[in-house]
């Protein structure tokens, strides 16, 4: 596992996270495995949950699988955009749904979050599906890789505004020339926002609306 950024979120201890279930997941034609926590609330009331978020607003957020997490997975492995070999990464990985059905589509994927633990979930997650990640990151969205990648996937990163810039400057800093950027968001209140700095800093955009239980939206994004 290789760090970068300005804040990490160490590994929690396993018997502060408890029991852990492997849920199977329907996507399309396909299935996924998932590790997760069976109590993602557990880590609320974790001392070191607490000092994070006093340190930099921190919160649990990988512990829980998104619906949009889904949305972006069934895009991904039903979609013929995918290359077998082309390079990816997925940001704030979480649990890791949308890297693993990339894994899965045949593409190199690197999971990248700023907490530890995720990072360790989505790497157990490829094993369950036979698959391997390319590598493990721990990366601070504020700090982006010196890497280029060929494709970007992320999953809810814009939930907040503090988001916007930073995610948008690292996909300024990160994507390959002629890369694709998927990102899934839950239609949230910074919706309208994210476009249109998307469009101030020269990206164009295609969108996919999904009317499930909790809509959703699949984001092409794409730099001419």
């Amino acid at each position: 596992m290789t760090q970068s950024g300005s804040y990490i979120m160490p590994e929690t201890d396993p018997q502060a996270i408890g029991p852990v279930v492997v849920e199977t997941l329907r996507l399309g034609r396909h299935e996924l495995r998932l590790a997760r926590p069976a109590a993602p609330e557990r880590l609320l009331d974790l001392g070191e949950v607490a000092d994070a978020y006093d340190a930099d607003e921190y919160m649990p957020y990988w512990a829980t699988l998104w619906p949009v997490a889904r949305y972006l997975a069934e895009v991904i492995l039903e979609e013929p955009w995918a290359r077998p070999g082309m390079s990816a990464i997925e940001l704030g990985c979480g649990l890791g749904l949308p890297g693993v059905a990339a894994l899965k589509a045949g593409l190199a994927v690197t999971f990248s979050d700023y907490d530890a633990t995720a990072l360790k979930f989505s790497a157990e997650s490829a094993r369950l599906n036979g698959l391997t990640a390319a590598g493990l990151v721990a990366l601070d969205w504020r700090c982006p890789l010196a890497t280029r990648f060929d494709v970007i996937l992320g999953s809810d990163l814009i939930y907040e505004a503090r988001n916007l810039a930073p995610v948008i400057a690292l996909f300024e800093a990160m994507l390959a020339p002629g890369g694709l950027v998927l990102l899934a968001d839950q239609n949230r209140a910074n919706a309208e926002s994210f476009k249109e700095a998307l469009t101030r800093a020269g990206f164009v955009y295609k969108l996919r609306a999904f009317a499930g239980e909790v809509p959703g939206t699949v984001y092409w994004i794409r730099r001419p």
